[in-house]
């Protein structure tokens, strides 16, 4: 069958894209567990920068009042962490709707107009989702472990055979000190996992407190184990012999708030935008599909809360049918969530204006002005607001 013309085709972005972000939320929504995030945002040009502080050595020391040697003054410098855009390609994909149609595939409402595009499109984004999170976890993988390979303070390397076992665990986690409870999850291949599963069940561990092996859950020291096959942990030119990642906090504070409003109030805010010029530009195709899916979106946000309110990054339901009460309480609450110290304003005072050196506005008909509409709107008898 040929593959069709371009023109033969309506792609619906809304559709695909919903499907591409649905389908990666759900491959991510795991890491929120432990308040890491995981989103995407654009981004000029090849590479992300951003700069930070280095650690000043031997910022605070005893001090000698009885010295008189001059005080050397401390170096601050600045570094930078450098992240490579990576642009994909999705498709083209060799099919045509026609034979989408012919395989009776059960993703088209047959009878309400629906000719099975919409559906295609979104499957299609589902189905790319799946491969740009798996890209994604490798790229992700293979830079963590190159930039580890530069810092032999947070590395360590299993004795022997390189078997992972609870001591070899408690021995990597030993590398970070008093800091390791900054530690929040690891990330460890299929092999690794199973391996300290074995050695855990040999050694008697389910005489550990916590210990659940007859679940198949191995002691981690309370922290979740992410388990992948993804080829970017074997270290190269060693079969069967894996790198294991912790994944740190960076003490990103996360507050997500949902709006809710009541539907009355949401239909009556649609009519107003029906008929007000001033805000029709807010009435999308997407609010109109709301309306015969307000109980389908409703479940799906259910659904969503129960797997994504978690301790570090919990939902927050606003009542919203009155927007400037809804506001003021989102602030009052986001600001009562995150420590602050509060700034006392600096006293200003405006200047006296010097006198006049003999300055002379230039004539109005040699600059361009903006015409004064808003004249002939009040002369119409009409509100310029």
């Amino acid at each position: 069958m040929a593959a069709g013309k371009a023109s033969d085709f309506k792609i619906y972005n809304d559709q695909f894209f919903g499907g591409l972000v649905e389908e990666t939320q759900q491959a991510t929504e795991a890491l929120g567990g432990v308040g890491i995030t995981v989103n995407s945002r654009p981004i000029r040009g090849d590479y992300d920068y951003r700069s930070f502080i280095k650690k000043i050595a031997s910022l605070v020391t005893r001090r000698d009042t009885t010295s008189v040697s001059a005080a050397t003054d401390l170096a601050v410098a600045m570094d930078e962490v450098i992240s490579v855009k990576l642009n994909r390609k999705i498709g083209p994909v060799a099919q045509t709707l026609d034979a989408w149609r012919k395989a009776a595939l059960p993703f088209g409402d047959a009878g309400a107009g629906d000719d099975g595009a919409e559906a295609f499109s979104r499957y299609l984004g589902a189905m790319a989702a799946k491969d740009v999170s798996v890209d994604m976890l490798n790229t992700a993988l293979i830079a963590a472990w190159k930039a580890l390979e530069q810092s032999s303070s947070n590395k360590y390397t299993i004795a022997s055979n390189g078997t992972m076992t609870t001591a070899a665990l408690i021995s990597g986690l030993s590398m970070f000190g008093d800091a390791a409870n900054r530690i929040k999850g690891l990330v460890m291949h299929s092999k690794v996992y199973f391996d300290l599963v074995q050695a855990q069940v040999a050694a008697n561990t389910y005489d550990v407190s916590g210990g659940v092996i007859k679940s198949g859950m191995p002691v981690t020291i309370n922290r979740p184990v992410y388990v992948t096959d993804s080829a970017s942990l074997l270290v190269t030119g060693t079969p069967d012999l894996y790198r294991t990642l912790m994944l740190v906090d960076d003490g990103i504070m996360l507050r997500k708030y949902w709006f809710s409003v009541s539907d009355q109030e949401q239909e009556a805010r649609f009519k107003s935008r029906l008929t007000d010029p001033m805000r029709r530009w807010k009435l999308s195709p997407m609010d109109f599909e709301s309306i015969t899916r307000w109980e389908d979106y409703s479940r799906a946000k259910d659904a969503m809360f129960v797997h994504t309110d978690v301790e570090p990054a919990p939902w927050y339901v606003v009542e919203s049918d009155d927007k400037r009460r809804a506001r003021i309480n989102t602030i009052s609450h986001l600001l009562s969530t995150i420590p602050f110290t509060k700034v006392e304003p600096l006293e200003l005072e405006l200047p006296a204006r010097p006198p006049s050196s003999g300055y002379q506005r230039p004539p109005r008909d040699t600059q361009r002005y903006v015409p004064d509409h808003s004249r002939d709107v009040e002369r119409d008898g009409l509100d310029p607001a």
